[in-house]
Order: C-alpha cells, then sequence, then structure tokens
C-alpha cells in the first residue's frame, strides 16, 4: 500500500483540486467509466456470462434455491486491491465518501422504501480494526444517494479469515455466524446489503439468506468489487 500523501491523488499522486476528497477529477472520471463498462455478473454463480431475461446465466438457469441480485463497480484487479487495502487498513474517510459517490453515480440509488444496511464485522475484528469498512461505506453509499443506512445484522461468534478458505469451507465457515440485531423487524421489506468486496458470495449469501429467513420480501447486494 503506497503511502498517503495530505492533499494528493490516491491513485496518481498529484494534487488534489478544490473540493475533491481523495481522488483527482481524472482519476474518478476513470473509475466512473471503467465501472459503467463492468460487465455483468451471474448473481447466481458470481461469474461473468452472458444473462438469460430473469438475469440468470444459462448455467445457473436449471439450479434450485435463493438467487440475489449483485452488482459491483468492477472485478478485483487494480487499481481495486490498492483501493481496498487502502480503505481497510488506511482508515481513510475520505476515499471512502469518493467511493460511496462512485457507487451511487455507477449503481444507482436505492429502491423506494429499501432498508440499505452493511455486512457486519465480529466484536473482535471490529476492535482490532477500529471500524467497520463496510458500513462506512453503505453510509457513504446512503450519503450520495441522500438516503440511509441502518445496522440490521450483527456477528455472534468469530469465524476464521474467508481468504484462506476454499468456497465450501467459506459457506461453512460461516454457519451460524449472523444474527438480526435486537428488535430488527424486516418483515416484507426489501433490502440493499452493502460490502467492500464480494469474493465466492459466501458471507453475503448468508446475510441474505438470513434476511430472508426473518421475512425479507427481497436482498440484493452491491459492492464495489467482485472476485
Amino acid at each position: 500500500m503506497k503511502p498517503w500523501i495530505p492533499g494528493c491523488c490516491e491513485l496518481c499522486r498529484r494534487p488534489i483540486e478544490a473540493g475533491a476528497k481523495s481522488l483527482c477529477q481524472a482519476c474518478f472520471s476513470r473509475l466512473l467509466d471503467e465501472s459503467r463498462a463492468s460487465p455483468v455478473r451471474c448473481p447466481a454463480c458470481l461469474e461473468y456470462r452472458a444473462p438469460l431475461a430473469d438475469g440468470i446465466c444459462p448455467v445457473c438457469h436449471e439450479g434450485e434455491g435463493p438467487v440475489y441480485e449483485v452488482r459491483s463497480l468492477a472485478r478485483y484487479l487494480e487499481p481495486w486491491p490498492g483501493l481496498i487495502q487502502a480503505v481497510k487498513f488506511g482508515q481513510k474517510a475520505p476515499l471512502l465518501k469518493d467511493l460511496g459517490r462512485l457507487m451511487g453515480l455507477c449503481l444507482g440509488p436505492p429502491e423506494k422504501d429499501e432498508l440499505v444496511t452493511w455486512v457486519p464485522l465480529s466484536p473482535g475484528r471490529f476492535m482490532l480494526r477500529g471500524f467497520n469498512q463496510a458500513a462506512r461505506l453503505a453510509r457513504a453509499y446512503a450519503e450520495s444517494t441522500q438516503s440511509r443506512a441502518w445496522p440490521l445484522l450483527r456477528r455472534i461468534r468469530g469465524t476464521k479469515a474467508q481468504a484462506r478458505l476454499g468456497a465450501r469451507g467459506r459457506r461453512h465457515n460461516l454457519d451460524g455466524a449472523f444474527a438480526l440485531l435486537r428488535g430488527g423487524n424486516v418483515e416484507g421489506r426489501r433490502i440493499l446489503l452493502i460490502d467492500d468486496v464480494v469474493t465466492t458470495g459466501a458471507t453475503t449469501t448468508a446475510c441474505c439468506a438470513l434476511l430472508t429467513a426473518a421475512g425479507a420480501a427481497r436482498v440484493r447486494i452491491f459492492s464495489l468489487c467482485c472476485g
């Protein structure tokens, strides 16, 4: 991760224009153009295949089980890994503002009466990091779209780092890891779940399954990147 230079763009290190957050206008515009051209991802298998009319790729069309719409700005390729690392470990709130605004411009605002929420961190990881990047991203996205983000989920147990596990291990690793916050009522509501990166979809699918089981009418996922 490159060292941060105050007053300079996170990507090109040139001075930032007045009013900008952490990306200069040229870099922000480039990310915006690239994100708008990002290929469509099948929400079932998370592969880049041409979707059918219902949005599911032909390979998954005959499958069973719930499918949650996944929309991401870009694939997890440069310069995104550096930006994500800066967000997770650099505690750069201005960068999250820019990325939240980028998400709003590319993916659009939440639908009417749709609740915006985020993937929670375990208490231990939250204490180590001091913040939840998904929560900050969700709030930045909500601010950029003139909406509000609400906490709905909590982690009730710690889990192994997902990055070290395969697809099956990731799914089992998250069994029983999430719960609704006390007093949370999602009966009949539409939910928009925000996360920074969707890789195999195990984490977001576990959250979506919990929300659906609690009565949510529909859950969809927005993220910065997908693996």
